[in-house]
């Protein structure tokens, strides 16, 4: 019981909805109900969290495939710094911590993404680096203009 209220209480945080002291009412409540009956309400809540975190996480991904389009609209062509700032989070993004070798000195350009990417290895969850995606592109749809 113990272990499906923390997972309530981690996804829900994650969500932003975590509220102390309304878990600690419910918790206290649940001790007088039957292990059954808890197990029941909490399984609910729990697949009931993982659906919502489900469909916002497949909007925040759509929301990252429009920014990737909206990108090649840029009335500007960004400058490589810039541009390594999206390759980075597009890739944390969309593939996680860095998965591949790091490539030899003479091939400067892998050499500049890998760092990119690699730069968010264990800084970035998938989830955070979409919302920093989609956040970047708005700021470059700004600073570069945007043909939309």
């Amino acid at each position: 019981m113990e272990k499906a209220l923390k997972r309530v209480r981690e996804q829900e945080m994650k969500m932003g909805l975590y509220v102390p002291d309304t878990y600690e009412a419910d918790h206290e409540h649940s001790e007088i109900l039957t292990n059954s009956t808890t197990e029941i309400t909490l399984d609910k809540a729990i697949q009931q969290s993982e659906k919502q975190i489900a469909k916002e996480n497949k909007a925040v991904e759509k929301r990252v495939k429009k920014a990737a389009e909206e990108v090649q609209r840029l009335s500007k062509k960004p400058n490589n710094n810039d541009l390594l700032t999206l390759y980075g989070l597009y890739k944390q993004a969309t593939e996680g911590d860095i998965n591949i070798k790091k490539p030899g000195m003479m091939d400067m350009t892998g050499l500049a993404k890998w760092n990119a990417w690699n730069a968010h290895k264990g800084k970035k969850t998938k989830e955070e680096a979409m919302k920093a995606y989609i956040e970047v592109v708005e700021k470059f749809k700004g600073k570069y203009g945007f043909e939309g």
